[in-house]
Formats: C-alpha cells, sequence, structure tokens
C-alpha cells in the first residue's frame, strides 16, 4: 500500500510541512547516480544531509528485491517519492507488448511493497511507420489497464508529459492537457509534472496554482537552454535558465501537499554525486530565507 491517502495527489500521510523543509520536502532522485555508485551508498549520502524523500529506478530494482531496498529505506528512515517508470504501451509487436505488461506488473506490486507515493508511468514513443493516432489509442488502453491494477494493489500512478523533442523515442503524452484528458476518468492515477518536461506548456503555471486539480509529484531541476541545443537539465541549480523556486514556492502557496523531487541523470554532471546532492542541499536551504 502506499504511504497514506491512495487518491492521486492527496497527502500521501509523512508530514509534509506547508514550506521547505530539508526533511519532509525534498526527495532526490536516483537517476542522479552512475554506474558504481550503489544505491546504499546513495540512500546513505542522502540521509547523511537530512533529505528525507528519495526516488528509485528500474536499474535499483534490478540491483535489489523490493525486500531489501524496503529495510535500506526503513534503516535510514527514508520515504519514496515515487518509482521510476512504468508504462510504455505503444508497441505493435505482442512479445515487446506482453514483455512491458508484465514488468508494469511487477513495478505496481514493488511500488505497493516500498510504499511509493507514486508509481510514474511514461507513455511510450513512436515506432517506426507507426501513426501517432495508433500509438495514442494504445497508450489510452494500456493506460486505463494498468490503472486497475493499480487500484487493486492500492498503488497512485502518476503520468507524466513529456517534452515534445523526446516523441519518438519516450513518450507521445507531451501536454498538460493531454494528460489530463487521459487521467479524468481514472481513479488512482495522477498528473506527475517535471519542471523539465512541462515548463513551457501554456498551463504550466494555471497547474502549479492548483487551477486544472492536483498535482500527484512535482519533479523539478533547472532547464538549461542554449541556441542550437536541445534543452537540458543544468548540472548546479544555480546556472540553469529559470527560477525554479518561485515554481516550487507557486505550487506550495496553491496546496501542493507533496515532496519536491530533485531529477538529474548521472550523464548530466560530471559524476562527482556528492557534489551534487551539497548543491542541492545547499540550494534547498534558501528557499526558506
Amino acid at each position: 500500500m502506499t504511504d497514506g491517502s491512495a487518491t492521486p495527489g492527496g497527502t500521501a500521510g509523512r508530514g509534509y510541512s506547508a514550506g521547505f523543509d530539508l526533511r519532509t520536502d525534498l526527495a532526490i532522485s536516483h537517476y542522479v547516480c552512475p554506474q558504481g555508485f550503489g544505491v546504499p551508498e546513495f540512500f546513505a549520502a542522502v540521509s547523511e544531509r537530512g533529505v528525507g524523500h528519495v526516488s528509485l529506478t528500474r536499474p535499483a530494482l534490478g540491483q535489489h528485491s523490493p525486500q531489501f531496498l524496503r529495510g535500506l529505506l526503513d534503516t535510514h528512515g527514508l520515504g519514496l517519492s515515487s518509482l521510476n517508470s512504468a508504462g510504455f504501451f505503444t508497441s505493435r509487436d505482442p512479445g515487446i507488448r506482453r514483455a512491458s505488461d508484465e514488468a508494469n506488473l511487477r513495478l505496481v506490486d514493488a511500488a505497493a511493497e516500498l510504499g511509493a507515493r507514486s508509481l510514474c508511468v511514461i507513455a511510450g514513443g513512436l515506432e517506426p511507420g507507426q501513426s501517432i493516432e495508433d500509438a495514442r489509442a494504445r497508450i489510452a488502453d494500456g493506460l486505463a489497464r494498468l490503472d486497475e491494477r493499480a487500484r487493486d494493489a492500492g498503488v497512485s500512478l502518476g503520468l507524466e508529459p513529456i517534452h515534445p523533442a523526446r516523441l519518438p523515442e519516450v513518450g507521445c503524452v507531451n501536454t498538460i492537457a493531454q494528460a489530463r484528458g487521459l487521467i479524468a476518468s481514472l481513479g488512482s492515477t495522477g498528473l506527475l509534472l517535471d519542471v523539465h518536461h512541462s515548463w513551457w506548456d501554456p498551463d504550466w503555471s494555471p497547474a502549479l496554482s492548483g487551477q486544472a486539480g492536483p498535482v500527484a509529484l512535482l519533479q523539478f531541476c533547472n532547464p538549461l537552454l542554449e541556441p542550437g541545443k536541445a534543452p537540458r537539465r543544468a548540472a548546479r541549480l544555480a546556472v540553469g535558465s529559470h527560477d525554479p523556486a518561485a515554481w516550487l514556492r507557486q505550487a506550495r502557496a496553491a496546496g501542493y501537499d507533496g515532496p519536491f523531487e530533485y531529477e538529474i541523470f548521472a550523464h548530466e554532471h560530471d559524476g562527482d554525486v556528492e557534489a551534487v546532492l551539497d548543491d542541492v542541499c545547499a540550494w534547498w536551504e534558501g528557499l526558506s530565507d
């Protein structure tokens, strides 16, 4: 079961503050870790800095059982903001679809075992020669079926819109409005927003302000925009192209009641995980100034 309410976007029961407490309100994603920086080391480094939440990834589950990870979370007093990622519904190949369905069911079971606030769902991209209409029909069908399994397991799903630049290989759900439409009739799926993917969306500010319903989870970074290059996550929060602090404050003021999950991938920094953790914690402490 999840920690607390099974309603997408509801309070997860770990005492999130009304502001920006390091222990109760910050989560850090396991994606920050390069190969060789193990999950136990990651948990210890996060906990030592007073951060109260982490997110976990499929590679972590490939290395350790949910039971082992549950014990490790408990040892360090950590909550799990999200498990990443289920979904990938779009393949036309029966064998690939079957394998994806089986992986999704294992992820739902793992999310329940680990007490994840949200199981992140990535819709899936386009295969060569596939129409966008076919892909989106498969997404709607697959998400509805996964929602039923999540409901039975007491797990909350979070559908994440993906930046259009990543549509071919990652996600055919690209706008907040599109995601809202898909989840409107589903009982166990909420909206997961990632600053990197959705900051440009016309519905970004209204979504942060709660004008279109609750947000299940908010992931943040500082997108870096450079002429002639695809948008990417800045290696340090202070050097990107935006002011993520303003977005976080906007969401909290509107009633967002969950942790804020910092997500940056290992290839987006210089490999020094400890330095990245120090940077985000120092930046976070400034939110309360």
